[in-house]
């Protein structure tokens, strides 16, 4: 069934719209088309934002639902719990960025009108969150993404961690073979020479002395 399809303008700027609204009870086929202005000029929030219907209903129960938003039109699908209380509803739009930052639009008014018969599919009235219920949702994936990426960085942390561990070792082994190279240079009797270079990311440390030469590789000692 196409939706029957209610259109209203919500200046930003004011308190009270003076908007009615109309629907039988039960009605879940209509769909409230809102444009929002700023002092006659439509009013685009941007990026990021997300709308809420809001409703009081005539028995006290709250309406908390998901709205779609694309430029400065907001767009609401009723549902049963909309329309399942006869009366009058006052009812906002609601609008949260990023950083829960809140811009609510002028009241207006949902009137609800009795049927002439009712044929038992109308629910009972209660509180209804679909918006906090598709924040959840997309809480849990973001959890779930966030999960996966984590997993993701472990090799690296633990390739880094190894990386780390590789380095002290080459710092240690430099420092041992330059002892060797001056307890060599003190029983040859030769100056001592040294010399370090980085080779694709490897430290090669070399000391001289006399016909004694050490090297130092990535970690590995060499005495020739």
């Amino acid at each position: 069934m196409e939706r029957a399809l209610t259109y209203i303008t919500l200046d930003v700027q004011k308190i009270d719209s003076g908007v009615l609204i109309k629907a039988k009870r039960g009605d879940s086929a209509r769909r409230l088309v809102v444009s929002l202005t700023n002092r006659g000029r439509p009013y685009i929030p941007g990026e990021g934002v997300t709308a809420v219907f809001y409703a009081r209903k005539s028995d006290g129960n709250p309406c908390f639902n998901a709205a779609d938003i694309d430029g400065c039109t907001v767009t609401y699908d009723f549902t049963g719990q909309t329309t399942n209380v006869v009366g009058l509803a006052v009812c906002e739009i609601r609008l949260y960025d990023a950083q829960n930052h809140l811009l609510t639009s002028p009241r207006f008014e949902l009137l609800v009108d009795d049927t002439e018969y009712q044929d038992g599919d109308v629910p009972d009235s209660s509180p209804e969150y679909t918006a906090l219920t598709e924040m959840v949702s997309k809480g849990t994936e973001l959890i779930r993404d966030l999960t996966d990426v984590q997993a993701g960085l472990e090799p690296i942390r633990d390739a880094a961690i190894q990386a780390a561990e590789r380095a002290e070792t080459a710092r240690d082994e430099a420092k041992q073979a330059a002892e060797e190279a001056r307890k060599a240079a003190a029983s040859g009797g030769g100056g001592v020479k040294a010399t370090v270079s980085v080779v694709d990311g490897i430290q090669v440390v070399t000391a001289a002395a006399g016909a004694v030469t050490v090297t130092v590789v990535d970690g590995i000692q060499i005495i020739a």
